[in-house]
């Protein structure tokens, strides 16, 4: 992937990323395919409205249809017939809305499909996105998921930095200037 800044106007920036699968002008508008698929929308009607790249989400995809059923099918391009660039989300989102205990390894949570017992680390999403075939990888980030879970619970007001919570140090992940974010 190759990233290139095409004009800026104050705080906004136009550029363009490169992929093996094609480009994608930036912003750009990104269509979600929980499951791979964006509902009632054709591969076909995604690229004649100018859909450039496809959002697909981890943690529901590994849970359903499942690895196996994907890498079948060569990966979740051709899964889903799709041969643009394809995003995908680290599983943090969904994850947090099943009130998961997070520790120093990851967070444990359990399925809304079944209720089965499931273990998520960084390095265990980012394989996931690997065997998916994702063109952008979104990395699991332990220290803002448990951000989110305690600002969602009325916890976390002006830590101290350093302090632990849940087995992650507050502050341990500096934030990068704006302007090194890709999206």
């Amino acid at each position: 992937m190759q990233f290139r800044s095409m004009g800026r106007d104050g705080a906004a920036r136009r550029g363009q990323l490169s992929f093996d699968r094609g480009e994608v002008q930036t912003p750009a508008f990104m269509p979600v395919g929980t499951y791979g698929t964006v509902k009632a929308m054709s591969p076909i009607e995604l690229r004649d409205i100018g859909a450039q790249i496809v959002l697909g989400n981890t943690f529901h995809l590994w849970l359903r249809p499942g690895l196996e059923v994907i890498r079948r099918f060569g990966g979740l391009h051709r899964f889903i017939g799709w041969n643009k660039p394809i995003l995908t989300d680290s599983g943090g989102f969904q994850v947090f809305s099943l009130e998961p205990k997070i520790d120093d390894d990851g967070v444990t949570f359990r399925s809304h499909l079944d209720g089965s017992l499931h273990h998520f680390t960084p390095e265990h999403s980012i394989a996931v996105q690997e065997a998916l075939g994702s063109d952008i990888a979104v990395v699991l980030d332990r220290s803002g998921l448990l951000l989110l879970v305690l600002r969602s619970r009325g916890g976390l007001v002006g830590p101290e930095r350093g302090e632990r919570r849940g087995g992650v140090r507050v502050g341990q992940v500096e934030r990068l200037p704006v302007e090194n974010a890709l999206l």
